[in-house]
């Protein structure tokens, strides 16, 4: 669902969250250059050799929980198609980006009934496809009225679903750990991953199961990342895998390219994890909401 015209909107926070390092840009491409594909690749090389970490990620069955549980947002209208990434967190509610829900121009804000959730997408088909009924943003969008406001920190939205598919598929757990605590998970053996649909393999869901390190900055409110990302992954869920558990600790956001480095962001769950409790049924202080496999009923979920 990113366009070209994201990767300079990102660049741009970016040259705001990193001062200190300007944006790169590309003098005199080459005809199979690219700039906005293959920045979001961290690669500078032709279309044909770049994109080389996001290739290497492993191709998963999408039926199988827990990535049947992932899945792709689609919005179409006249002359324009799109998609994100998105993660069941609930039986009725979807986990993504709220750039992923604004289409620009005259379209604005996406209408929820407008929106497809195809969960477990993989190549034309699915496990289980719902519409949705509402959105929740973060308090200061407004509601979805007005033109969208980039922000890393409050890139998240949630699309309450029509039918309750997460029953069928499962979904996913919520976990927002401190500093410390995602510090100590990763030294226990705890791995940071990725999953969704990158552009450049947009109709299998791909995972990329060990990212290495990732920390918080700007007081906590955003989340860098080391995974390997590209446009279409907006939405997708940054997980912690701690033996056989699966938890979605931020929602990947943006990624540009600095003097110095190719810089990933994301939305941490502690951003959201209120707002999913109540949805969840689950209110209160919360710094974990648990995960269920296909066929389990909640017992506390609204339904």
């Amino acid at each position: 669902m990113r366009q070209a015209g994201w990767f300079w909107v990102v660049c741009m926070v970016l040259a705001i969250f990193f001062p200190e390092g300007a944006v790169a840009q590309e003098q005199k491409p080459t005809a199979q250059f690219v700039p906005a594909l293959n920045a979001m690749c961290g690669s500078g090389q032709e279309l044909a050799t770049g994109c080389e970490e996001v290739k290497a990620r492993r191709i998963v069955d999408a039926a199988a929980y827990p990535w049947s549980a992932i899945g792709q947002i689609n919005f179409s209208a006249y002359r324009v198609r799109r998609y994100c990434t998105g993660a069941l967190i609930g039986e009725r509610l979807v986990l993504t980006a709220a750039h992923c829900l604004y289409a620009g121009g005259t379209i604005g804000w996406v209408r929820p009934q407008a929106l497809h959730f195809l969960a477990g997408y993989q190549r034309g088909g699915y496990s289980a496809h719902s519409t949705g009924t509402r959105v929740f943003l973060p308090e200061d969008r407004n509601g979805g009225n007005g033109p969208l406001r980039y922000d890393p920190g409050e890139d998240w939205a949630i699309l309450e679903l029509s039918e309750p598919i997460g029953r069928q598929v499962g979904y996913l757990g919520v976990f927002a750990p401190g500093k410390g605590e995602l510090k100590a998970a990763l030294a226990e053996g705890g791995r940071i991953a990725v999953a969704g649909y990158p552009r450049i393999r947009q109709h299998v869901l791909s995972v990329e199961e060990n990212c290495g390190m990732a920390h918080y900055l700007k007081n906590n409110e955003v989340l860098a990342h080391e995974c390997a990302v590209m446009s279409g992954d907006s939405g997708g869920p940054i997980l912690l895998m701690e033996g056989g558990k699966v938890s979605v600790i931020a929602v990947h956001s943006g990624a540009g390219v600095t003097q110095d480095s190719f810089i990933r962001l994301a939305t941490p769950a502690a951003r959201m994890i209120e707002a999913v409790a109540k949805l969840r049924g689950e209110p209160g202080e919360r710094k974990a909401l648990l995960g269920r496999a296909p066929g389990e009923r909640s017992k506390g979920e609204a339904k």
